[in-house]
């Protein structure tokens, strides 16, 4: 349940605290997890979707695998997008035979709410693959409508609560982050801060106003400086890590108004 918070935590220490992890995502072979022609339920595909999440989200510690592990990631390293692509579409592959073969007034709504995040997972992968396929891409409007309809959708009925919601685990809030940082098209950023602003939500260790809050922020930093912000090595051991750490500076470095 810990799994996601606790390696997106870990991004910001020295070394991972969650005992085990390597060895859960690189005990099999990335071939065990398609042998099978389709996944039996969501939460199959939920496990299989975060240890391919697992494998290829950069991580600050050693693995500490078997020769043929690390072999295997030598052959990654080198080519990560394309071997993070050959993973999304065997995924892709069964969990679109999954998709098929129930049926969604079967089940819950929980269900029909984890399935919405597995798309939305799935859809998250994909943008970035695209996103940083050229530096042209992330002009592109069309790359980022995919995921933003989804978001949308998921995100419809946690606005409706009207009061604050949050989740251990999601790929809500951290999606339309990226969104807002990667996208050079100023509608599709708009429609994201829009929806952040909107869904006052937590997920792990993502929050929807730190992200529209550091957003405003570095808006106004630039404009009143004339550049984005650069962080010394002074700040960087300084200043704690993660969004609190930058917002905190960032508040520091643009005028009151």
């Amino acid at each position: 349940m810990f799994c996601r918070i606790g390696v997106e935590s870990s991004s910001f220490m020295d070394e991972h605290c969650l005992s085990g992890v390597s060895q859960w995502y690189s005990h099999n072979s990335p071939e065990d997890s398609t042998s099978c022609p389709q996944f039996n339920n969501l939460d199959e595909a939920l496990y299989e979707l975060r240890r391919l999440d697992l494998r290829y989200s950069n991580k600050p510690w050693d693995v500490g695998a078997d020769d043929a592990f690390e072999a295997s990631q030598n052959i990654e390293e080198e080519a990560p997008g394309l071997a993070l692509q050959e993973g999304l579409r065997e995924w892709n592959q069964r969990f679109k035979s999954f998709e098929a073969s129930c049926q969604l007034r079967d089940h819950s709504d929980d269900s029909i709410s984890q399935l919405q995040n597995l798309r939305l997972r799935r859809l998250f992968w994909q943008m970035t693959i695209d996103a940083f396929a050229s530096e042209e891409a992330r002009s592109d409007a069309d790359l980022f409508v995919p995921f933003m309809t989804v978001a949308e959708s998921v995100a419809a009925p946690l606005i409706a609560t009207g009061q604050p919601t949050f989740s251990l685990d999601g790929d809500l809030i951290s999606g339309l982050s990226f969104v807002v940082s990667v996208t050079a098209d100023d509608e599709i950023k708009l429609r994201a801060l829009d929806l952040l602003r909107q869904l006052n939500r937590r997920e792990g260790i993502w929050d929807s106003n730190d992200i529209v809050e550091m957003h405003e922020l570095s808006v106004t930093f630039s404009e009143s400086h004339g550049a984005v912000m650069e962080t010394n090595n002074k700040c960087e051991t300084e200043i704690h890590a993660g969004l609190p750490g930058i917002i905190q500076e960032l508040r520091g470095k643009v005028p009151a108004s």
